[in-house]
């Protein structure tokens, strides 16, 4: 199981990275990207898919026969109008 994640802030976006194992069971580390994108939400949804991938990665999903849930996403604040 894993127990561990490092997130790092780049220039243009964010590094998750953390240990995991092949096949042959030698550690090895692997990582993933989440570029900002440019437009008015782009840090936001760059910021939500990090979070996304450590709810991911500490095995916190979705089931439909739950009666709560974890929801990260992006809204309009009301107060700006639709």
């Amino acid at each position: 199981m894993k127990w561990a994640i490092a997130i790092e802030k780049a220039i243009n976006g964010y590094i998750c990275r953390w240990y995991d194992e092949d096949f042959e069971g030698n550690k090895i580390i692997r990582s993933q990207v989440f570029e900002i994108h440019e437009g008015e939400n782009g840090e936001l949804e760059a910021i939500e898919n990090v979070l996304c991938c450590v709810k991911d990665h500490f095995g916190v999903y979705f089931n439909k026969h739950d009666k709560y849930y974890l929801d990260i996403s992006v809204k309009k604040n009301k107060e700006f109008g639709t």
